[in-house]
């Protein structure tokens, strides 16, 4: 029974090597097509582009026949293999097993493709907005620098003396802040909705605002330690007076 069964697995790699390696090339055609519709997406080629589309959408519907007639070959094959003697099972579950990877693999190509008509779309939407973005972000910028231009005299005065911060000068440089602050939540909230699925070279251009924007973030954060700082100092400063000035009075 055993090498009767032993005998059988020998089939069982060239069916499926044949099914699996269709469906992994007529997948891989999908991902050709897809590429440059997702990778150039704009106004002016949406004809174009569109046409493109139809004809990605026509291949995935190829692609997946090919891939069900592949998984249907392999699950024959396993219900086979379920009724091998003990060691012949376990071979043939070896061999499956290496194709059950590769089923699954093309499985998860051939679904990032499957939405590429809303993926066009979205990439088209970004890209549209992409210059109203960047925009965007270059005001956070600026008012980001004038929020660090108004604390750079505190922390000067800081660390010089401390009892020489003038509080309008807080109260300017916390006002500056919250300018600041006020512009960074809407644009982050923008650009991680724009992000969330989107596909194709905008989202790299997405992510690089992104990036400036957190290092924006960040520099903000750094200000508003030190005007916490400073504020905390002009409270103390005449609480810290008053103390001294009682124990200077005690005999």
């Amino acid at each position: 029974r055993e090498a009767e069964d032993a005998a059988k697995i020998k089939e069982i790699a060239p069916a499926l090597e044949a099914k699996v390696s269709s469906a992994e090339d007529e997948v891989e055609k999908v991902a050709i097509l897809a590429e440059p519709v997702l990778m150039d997406a704009s106004e002016d080629l949406r004809s174009m582009q569109l046409h493109a589309i139809g004809e990605v959408e026509r291949e995935i519907k190829v692609a997946n026949g090919i891939l069900s007639l592949a998984k249907l070959e392999h699950q024959r094959r396993s219900r086979d293999a379920e009724a091998f003697a003990p060691r012949a099972r376990k071979a043939a579950e070896w061999v499956l097993g290496k194709f059950s990877t590769r089923l699954e693999a093309v499985t998860a190509k051939l679904a990032e493709h499957k939405t590429i008509r809303l993926d066009h779309e979205l990439a088209l939407k970004a890209e549209c907005e992409f210059g109203i973005m960047t925009e965007r972000l270059a005001g956070v910028e600026v008012e980001c620098e004038r929020a660090t231009n108004a604390v750079e005299p505190l922390t000067a005065t800081l660390n010089a003396d401390p009892e020489e911060l003038q509080a309008d000068q807080v109260r300017e440089a916390e006002e500056t802040l919250r300018t600041a602050q006020a512009l960074v939540s809407p644009a982050a909230s923008l650009l991680a909705t724009r992000l969330t699925g989107l596909k194709g070279t905008v989202r790299g251009k997405l992510l690089d605002l992104q990036a400036r924007l957190g290092v924006t973030q960040q520099t903000l954060e750094n200000t508003k330690k030190t005007v916490e700082e400073c504020r905390a100092r002009l409270v103390a400063g005449p609480l810290l007076k008053q103390a001294m000035e009682r124990v200077a009075t005690v005999p």
